[in-house]
């Protein structure tokens, strides 16, 4: 007798910590399964429907690394090399888990890009946009990074595995974010769209002061006052909207703001220009 071989589970996410949290809960349960991450956020900066050399030549333009850093040179000489390994990985199965909260622009961006890819045929989704044991007040996650193992345990074993619903998630939105040529999305209305780059640079300058602020606080509290918007964003994005208020002369350094520079014995300072 012939048994048919069993198809191999892929688990996709678009946050690495999430991957991570995932591969927990995971366990022994099959090890044919298997969790495929992109640490890239594509919610900012360019995006195109090619390679992403020109997105890694963009970051490494306008946020560098500081060259007081011990490790030097690039921080960014990952991004295409980890967009083509994640490609590569899903065409190992026909069978795509697809792990996303909604709400949040870098998930939405990144399901987009995997369309344009791949279409939605082969997918079935776990859409986390309702309230789970364990987060707050009951309210769907705004990343499906805030998600530990304990929840992914709980949603492995009662959430609802959809399918492609073109509709919501049409398969042409990536072509049209790209052709935006902007480099800042967010979800409105619960689409991904485009935005002017300075969108919330208003937010970000709030922050700052007359007096010298270190830089990291800064980042800190424009990432949480950007949160409060129900934009979830990282530090590398508050740091490259700095370096663009500093280009227009809307606040002052005492030295380059770049990747990093929170991370030496030098701190980078800024105050209101």
């Amino acid at each position: 007798m012939r048994f048919r071989k069993r198809s191999l589970v892929i688990h996709v996410t678009f946050n690495s910590s999430a991957a991570g949290s995932l591969r927990q809960a995971l366990g022994l349960r099959d090890r044919r399964k298997r969790v495929v991450d992109i640490t890239d956020n594509l919610s900012w900066g360019p995006i195109g429907r090619g390679d992403f050399c020109e997105r890694e030549t963009w970051l490494d333009l306008n946020l560098p690394m500081d060259a007081n850093f011990p490790a030097g040179g690039s921080n960014w000489d990952w991004i295409a090399s980890g967009a083509k390994d994640f490609l590569n990985k899903l065409e190992r199965s026909d069978e795509h888990l697809i792990w996303l909260a909604p709400r949040n622009a870098d998930d939405l961006c990144g399901l987009h890009w995997y369309l344009d890819r791949f279409g939605g045929e082969r997918a079935s989704f776990v859409l986390v946009d309702h309230g789970l044991p364990g987060t707050s007040e009951g309210q769907a996650p705004r990343s499906i990074g805030e998600l530990g193992p304990e929840q992914f345990r709980y949603l492995l074993d009662n959430a609802s595995r959809t399918s492609w619903d073109e509709e919501r998630f049409p398969r042409d939105r990536w072509v049209h974010l790209c052709n935006d040529a902007t480099n800042l999305r967010i979800v409105h209305q619960g689409t991904a769209v485009s935005v002017m780059d300075d969108h919330f640079d208003e937010i970000i300058l709030q922050q700052c002061s007359e007096n010298w602020r270190r830089l990291y606080r800064v980042v800190g509290e424009g990432m949480i006052a950007i949160w409060e918007t129900a934009h979830r964003t990282g530090d590398c994005f508050v740091m490259w909207r700095l370096r663009e208020l500093h280009k227009q002369g809307k606040i002052t350094s005492n030295r380059p703001i770049t990747l990093y520079a929170d991370r030496t014995e030098d701190p980078v300072l800024v105050h209101l220009a």
